[in-house]
């Protein structure tokens, strides 16, 4: 979604104050079909991660694997596709290739509306999206797929590594199918006004408010920060318990 005019002088993502930033990571979801029976839905998720090319902005891992996960993934190739795999259900898999961001995003209430989040997609996110691209794709047909469906609308099952290359190529960020489930940096940490609490996790200006959030993340970690959350919360509310 891109910002308007109007949500520009509410607070850019490309300028103004720090809080009114929200950042995030992207997932691609990519659908596979095997030759050999999967069950993928026996198993569970972040049994297996290539951290490899985390560095480069890129984390891959299997997804939760159920039939209504995998219908809104294949929505865009139609109800043929969704029926073809739902038919062959226990030899296909559902892969997530998690980006990490430059875009930012604003959250916006108006008129006492529930608060939202507009964003305006950063150019700077193509490279590690088609990276993305390549590196799932190369991955599931070395690991024995037959077939792979693209987050990418408008798109055709490919069915080898070599079919990818026209699609990289002409990559429209437009019809990339994107998806975000964590929201970061809307409440970040620091000591200066730019900042929403201080750095043991206090709201500036109170005494006992405290945030234990990826809200309060400085930046987008570019993975889920469930670990990340966990360990700031035990650490604010031991020193908050401590009295120090």
């Amino acid at each position: 979604m891109i910002l308007s005019d109007k949500w520009r002088k509410l607070g850019s993502p490309q300028g103004g104050r720090q809080k009114n930033f929200v950042r995030f990571h992207y997932n691609l979801k990519f659908m596979a079909t095997f030759g050999s029976r999967l069950r993928s839905q026996d198993g569970t998720i972040f049994t297996v991660q290539v951290q490899e090319y985390m560095d480069d902005g890129v984390l891959m891992m299997p997804s939760n694997y159920r039939p209504h996960y995998v219908a809104m993934t294949l929505a865009h190739f139609g109800n043929e596709v969704v029926n073809t795999v739902m038919e062959r259900f226990d030899y296909s898999a559902l892969y997530v290739a998690q980006v990490q961001a430059h875009s930012k995003g604003v959250v916006s209430s108006v008129f006492g509306s529930d608060p939202f989040v507009h964003y305006t997609f950063d150019k700077k996110d193509m490279p590690p999206i088609r990276d993305a691209f390549d590196k799932m794709a190369r991955l599931l047909f070395r690991a024995g797929a037959n077939t792979v469906y693209l987050p990418l609308v408008g798109s055709k099952p490919i069915h080898s590594y070599e079919e990818l290359g026209k699609v990289i190529d002409d990559l429209d960020h437009r019809l990339l199918e994107l998806v975000s489930v964590h929201a970061m940096s809307s409440c970040p940490m620091g000591p200066g006004s730019g900042s929403v609490v201080s750095l043991d996790g206090r709201i500036h200006g109170t005494n006992n408010l405290f945030i234990c959030d990826a809200s309060i993340l400085p930046s987008n970690i570019g993975e889920s920060p469930q670990g990340t959350i966990m360990a700031l919360a035990h650490e604010i509310m031991t020193r908050h318990l401590s009295g120090s």
